[in-house]
């Protein structure tokens, strides 16, 4: 998929700069290099790859659209969570940080309805990303 390279490193390094990240804690957390991540907020990437762009946006807490668009930042707070992801994301603590991420993820048209399928959601999503870095 192509996208507008530069609304993405404009976007990127609003959103990192909004944050108070640096580019070294940004890449340390979205697992790229900082030159990698250096080069994109400077445009000199045409097209990152929907991986890199996942990443990028879980290490915000935006989503890949939030990258790739014009867009509101939106905060954690202002994103309504289904019920389920809520309990979800108390009982398993490895899904903080990632809720706007998965408030925006539906199967079959609905969000899942309970806790153990938000987790095996993120779950799959998380070792796809670790597969693809292994």
């Amino acid at each position: 998929m192509e996208y507008n390279s530069n609304l993405i490193s404009q976007n990127v390094k609003r959103l990192r700069e909004q944050r108070r990240l640096s580019s070294s804690e940004l890449a340390r957390q979205a697992q790229i290099s900082k030159a990698y991540l250096s080069q994109l907020e400077g445009g000199r990437f045409t097209s990152p790859s929907a991986e890199v762009l996942f990443k990028i946006a879980g290490a915000l807490g935006v989503t890949i659209a939030d990258l790739t668009q014009e867009v509101t930042i939106r905060k954690n707070d202002d994103i309504p969570l289904p019920p389920s992801l809520k309990e979800a994301i108390m009982i398993y603590p490895e899904l903080k940080g990632h809720e706007v991420m998965l408030a925006n993820i539906k199967m079959r048209g609905k969000f899942p309805k309970d806790p153990n399928d938000w987790l095996t959601l993120f779950t799959m999503i998380k070792n796809t990303i670790d597969r693809k870095n292994g």
